[in-house]
């Protein structure tokens, strides 16, 4: 299997911090071409989430870009969770390409590099800081609902301050 893609190099610890930590749900974005022609139900499926041997995946963004060529956005890093995703509705890959990584695109040939510009650092502090402010504010509704008497309450009050969060429009919450 032939895998390429974006790779950042860094020593901005705060960066490589919110970049990997699963807590950030951070999209990354691969394309990858499969053995079999993609169907709009194997979309569906990526999209409303799977359960893999490590768990149930966060639903996905999955795009087909060609008969057996599909994008797959990711909010979350699992050990080759792309790979395992496809391979779960019937599209084993074989060949993957990460694209982008939250701002961050890939427009460089492969075996070349680039420098991230000064915009690409201004959108990747602004997204730090709504990440950090979001993290805060998690905090104080994890240190809330501590007090909380039953699982529904904990869940109802979660999703309301949640929902009150800087870019969060929607939500939900499953109790394990």
């Amino acid at each position: 299997l032939d895998t390429s893609g974006l790779l950042l190099f860094t020593n901005d610890e705060r960066f490589v911090e919110h970049a990997t930590a699963p807590a950030t749900h951070l999209p990354k974005r691969y394309v990858a071409e499969v053995a079999a022609d993609v169907t709009d139900q194997q979309l569906r499926g990526l999209e409303n989430g799977l359960v893999l041997t490590d768990g149930v995946t966060l639903p996905a963004r999955a795009v087909a870009r060609g008969k057996r060529t599909v994008e797959l956005t990711l909010t979350q890093g699992r050990h080759h969770q792309v790979k395992r995703m496809l391979s779960k509705v019937g599209l084993p890959v074989l060949a993957l390409h990460r694209e982008a990584v939250g701002a961050l695109a890939l427009y460089v040939a492969v075996g070349t590099a680039r420098v991230v510009t000064n915009d690409e650092l201004k959108e990747k502090e602004r997204t730090l800081a709504h990440s950090n402010q979001s993290l805060v504010a998690m905090f104080g509704i994890a240190a809330e609902l501590n007090k909380a008497d039953t699982e529904r309450a904990v869940a109802e009050g979660a999703l309301k301050r949640a929902l009150g969060l800087p870019g969060v429009r929607a939500g939900w919450i499953s109790l394990v």
